[in-house]
């Protein structure tokens, strides 16, 4: 189905987008919040909007320096977290204001965070360790640093589960571990695959989340089984769409930015992008990576630089993208621009 390039914002003069996130989905359409990262000359700044005509809603404080990562609670819409390099993890309840409702400590500056489909546990990787927290009881667990020897480089909770983390990086593995069977003694790590290049993104495909896949820093695609009959299995793995042509400017390979799966339809999207602001999309699964369209660019449509963030918005089949070039797009899927 054809995308449209709907509504736009342009943040200020020198900023770049670094994260996005929405909450959840109301009654299967657009969820009600889209919260957007931007930074400039080293210090973010949190913005929400209204998804469908991009109207700000609230600016967040709260953070010193650069937000690294942000996220939705998925047991209701109204809480957004995130981490950065200020050492810290802060929540947000977006009905009583702009100022944090939360800040949990963590003593080093943060890349990655995520909370369980209950709402109670909160996961920041930072360093080679990832730190377990209790939202409800606003305290630090235990840090995990069984899992990984080198920087923990991205992670999220397995869609539905409250427990299961997947956690990846730069040491190149893969990590799926049952935070509620961790003791001293038992680290819970269910599976530790070697992917051979550092991880820079995790995702889900299926209904039950029965297939993760990682985007690495090599723009690489691959993905593994999660089910029980043949966990760990490889399942795809896509080295060459950088080089599809669409992709390329002059000499310059593309990249990946995203993995984008709507549970409603059961599909699974790869976002690709060229350095010039182009992006096209592929459809994935286990067995093959088929384009299936380059998305508008031009005057007032899409970008003009890099992607760096992009997240579906719900089960509406729409999404947004953020890139270096300030600017944050809305796609609808439209039978045709004109309609």
């Amino acid at each position: 189905m054809p995308f449209r390039a709907a509504a736009r914002h342009h943040f200020t003069p020198g900023s770049y987008v670094v994260a996005l996130a929405c909450s959840r989905s109301i009654r299967g359409g657009r969820p009600k919040h889209l919260a957007a990262a931007t930074a400039r000359d080293g210090v973010s700044v949190i913005e929400v909007y209204d998804p469908t005509g991009l109207r700000l809603s609230q600016t967040l404080t709260g953070h010193d320096g650069q937000v690294a990562d942000l996220g939705f609670l998925k047991n209701e819409s109204n809480t957004l977290i995130a981490c950065g390099d200020d050492c810290a993890v802060r929540l947000w309840d977006l009905r009583v204001g702009t100022l944090p409702s939360t800040t949990l400590q963590l003593g080093a500056a943060a890349v990655a965070v995520d909370v369980g489909a209950d709402g109670r546990l909160c996961c920041t990787a930072s360093g080679s360790g990832i730190h377990v927290q209790d939202l409800v009881a606003a305290k630090e667990l235990f840090v995990h640093e069984d899992a990984h020897s080198d920087a923990v480089s991205a992670l999220r909770f397995r869609p539905g589960s409250s427990t299961e983390l997947i956690s990846g990086g730069e040491d190149g593995l893969l990590c799926w571990l049952d935070l509620e069977e961790y003791t001293e003694d038992e680290p819970g790590l269910r599976l530790v695959l070697n992917t051979g290049e550092e991880v820079r993104s995790i995702g889900f495909l299926g209904e039950a989340a029965e297939v993760v896949g990682t985007i690495s820093t090599a723009e690489t695609l691959q993905m593994w089984r999660l089910g029980e009959e043949e966990p760990g299995a490889p399942c795809g793995s896509f080295p060459d769409l950088r080089s599809d042509p669409r992709l390329q400017v002059g000499e310059t390979d593309g990249y990946l930015a995203a993995m984008l799966y709507n549970p409603g339809s059961g599909q699974a999207q790869l976002l690709a992008g060229g350095v010039d602001g182009s992006l096209a999309l592929f459809h994935v699964d286990v067995d093959t990576a088929d384009f299936v369209e380059a998305l508008p660019r031009g005057k007032k449509k899409g970008h003009a630089g890099i992607v760096r963030a992009a997240v579906l918005l719900g089960d509406s089949g729409c999404f947004a993208t953020g890139g270096e070039d300030g600017l944050l797009q809305i796609w609808d899927p439209l039978h045709a621009e004109a309609e």
